[in-house]
This record gives C-alpha cells, structure tokens and sequence, in this order.
C-alpha cells in the first residue's frame, strides 16, 4: 500500500491476519504488534464499538477487525505489545517484527495499492 500511514498497516496486518482463520472451530490466536495505539485501541475501545459510540482515526479498518472479532464466534484473541526495532534476531517476535517493518516498506516491493483512506 502506498499514501498510508504506519497505524493503518498495523491496523491491516491484524485484519488480514483475523481473516485467515476459520470462524468454525475453536482457535486461540496471539497477535503482537510494536504498536501501543493499534494494541490499546483495540484492547480498550470494544466496548464503544459494540454501542456505536466510537471515533477514532482508521475507523474504516478498526471497523472492520471489530466486525471480523464479532463473526469469529469461537476465537479467543490475545494481542500484546511489544517493543520494536529489537537486536535480537534469535528471538522470534525480534526477528517477526523486522520482517515485518521490511514488508510495509512498500517502496521496496514490485508493486502496491494506494490506500483509501
């Protein structure tokens, strides 16, 4: 994606990732990201969603993740923070997170989409 912004990647990154699984079976998922805003807003604002009370910047896709935790009737989602741009390759959230930050690099991929925002 090009004409974004860091949260708005974060923000896809969990969608994309809520939409792989399987809404059928019972599924525990843990999802980390460096991003305290992605991390708290959705720890913290589901409420406000569930009572249309919400206003936040990227409504559009903090939207569509509520809506994608509402339709998964049987996962359980853990989301922690952690700290990015580690040293550490040989731990695996240090190294996720690298390759992670590489892939929004979106002038370093073949092609891209522009966001909606």
């Amino acid at each position: 994606y090009t004409n974004t912004t860091i949260s708005r990647m974060e923000l896809r990154g969990i969608l994309f990732a809520l939409r792989s699984i399987k809404t059928d079976i019972p599924t525990t998922v843990t999802i980390y990201s460096d991003s305290r805003y992605v991390v708290d807003l959705i720890r913290k604002k589901g409420f406000l969603w569930r009572t249309k009370e919400l206003v936040c910047d990227n409504f559009d896709l903090v939207n569509n993740i509520f809506m994608e935790l509402d339709r998964h009737k049987k996962l359980r989602v853990k989301l922690w923070w952690i700290p990015g741009h580690g040293k550490d390759f040989n731990d695996p959230l240090v190294y996720g997170n690298f390759i992670a930050d590489f892939l929004a690099k979106y002038d370093q991929q073949e092609s891209y989409i522009k966001d909606s925002k």
